[in-house]
């Protein structure tokens, strides 16, 4: 067992130098998963990120929001042509990929005119989404227990503009913290970006507060009822 465990902090240790982005969203995903158990591996795996964090000069939560890609959307949707018409796709409400036509008509699947490469271009991107979805909801579960706080503008940027995390953004109920991080208001987002909360009045977020994702335990009763009709 110790030999075995060794070989898994070395292929954790392989893994990071690798580089790549879905590198360390895996290598990341094991430091959480092995933290108590075969702490090695989860120390292992801690390491190798907090160095690739120095490199960048940011924290280790920070990376692990930066090696989420973006599929080469344009913000939530990625446009394209078949046969000089325009469609686009996006990441529907359950982590699939969907598309639209010129119409705004929502289609069942990619036109069958589609050349071989972007059938295979999207049958790869919809694997990946599979992929990240199974390490960023623990991740977010992580998160809540820690009680992390974005700065609103790497908030916007991670989960407003990256086509998969806006499916998290819509899922989720918010927070506004002060910078002793008191809640000062909660908060959904909307399918079309809108940020709204209790009343289903759209907010704005005051520069110098923070985002974070609202445990049930710090509301009162009769918010937290309100909310769960939402």
């Amino acid at each position: 067992d110790e030999n075995r465990y060794k070989m898994s902090e070395y292929g954790v240790g392989a893994l990071a130098l690798q580089g790549s982005d879905k590198a360390l969203r895996w290598v990341e995903w094991y430091s959480r998963k092995y933290k108590s158990k075969k702490a090695n591996v989860g120390a292992a795996a801690l390491a190798a990120l907090e160095t690739a964090a120095i490199e960048l000069s940011i924290t280790i939560h920070e990376l692990g929001d930066r090696v989420v890609p973006d599929f080469g959307f344009d913000g939530l949707f990625k446009h394209f042509t078949i046969e000089g018409d325009e469609y686009r796709s996006f990441i529907d409400s359950n982590f699939k990929i969907a598309f639209f036509n010129e119409n705004n008509k929502k289609l069942k699947s990619l036109p069958a005119a589609a050349s071989a490469e972007l059938k295979e271009e999207f049958k790869i991107i919809g694997k990946e989404v599979r992929d990240i979805v199974r390490s960023q909801s623990s991740r977010l579960e992580y998160y809540l227990i820690i009680q992390r706080r974005w700065e609103f503008d790497q908030w916007q940027k991670f989960f407003l503009q990256n086509p998969v995390m806006f499916i998290y953004a819509t899922k989720l109920l918010w927070g506004t913290y002060d910078r002793e991080g008191k809640l000062l208001q909660t908060f959904l987002c909307n399918e079309d970006t809108s940020l709204i909360d209790i009343n289903s009045e759209e907010i704005s977020i005051e520069t110098g507060n923070y985002i974070g994702i609202v445990h049930p335990s710090q509301l009162d009763a009769e918010l937290l009822q309100r909310w769960k009709k939402q």
